[in-house]
Order: C-alpha cells, then structure tokens, then sequence
C-alpha cells in the first residue's frame, strides 16, 4: 500500500526493514536519551558527537555491531542480534552520558 502510494508521487522507496524485525534472530531496542542531559546545547552537541561528520560515527557503529541504527531526535532505534543491541545501548549512554567518546567504543577491539 505505502510503496502505491508514493509510487503516484512518483517516490520510489523499498520497505524491506520492516520485514526483517519478524525474523527469529532479530530484536529492536529504542533507547531514549533526552532526559540524561539537562542543558540543550550539551543534548545537541553529543548527539551530533554519536553521528559524526557525515554520518561516519554512525556507520562504523552500524558495521561494528551489526545492527540497523537510527537517530531521530530523543531516541534512538536500532534493530540486530540481542549482542549488537547490548553493544549499541552502552554506546549510546556512554556517549550521552559524556563517559566515554564512540569513537573509542569503535577503536577498542572486542
């Protein structure tokens, strides 16, 4: 219905995540990070730490966990394997939380 739809618009979209989240072995966590910084500008600042420029920071957290992340405004959704969802979350609040910089979660090895 969604992928008619914007087909009129003349929008092409593929809608495959959607599927994926019905499969066994993968989970979903929406981890919501608003109420951990108290000052806006401190919020902005470390959520644009957490994407990196151009959205490096991001990728190589994707690629390092295995997991599908998404960024949108307070929260953060990431869809993968219970170890990768783990992974993310601590990421995420240490970054948040201002304990530690993603970059280093990425250059630590496993």
């Amino acid at each position: 219905m969604v992928k008619s739809a914007l087909k009129e618009h003349g929008i092409a979209c593929e809608l495959n995540l959607a599927i994926k989240i019905l499969n066994d072995d993968m989970n979903c966590d929406i981890i919501r990070f608003g109420n951990l910084v108290r000052y806006k500008e401190r919020f902005v600042k470390r959520r644009e730490r957490l994407l990196g420029p151009n959205l490096s920071t991001l990728k190589a957290i994707e690629i390092l966990t295995g997991c599908y992340v998404l960024v949108q405004g307070n929260t953060v959704a990431a869809m993968g394997s219970f170890k990768g969802l783990k992974q993310v979350r601590r990421i995420v609040e240490d970054c948040i939380q201002n304990v530690q910089h993603p970059v280093y979660h990425i250059k630590r090895p496993s």
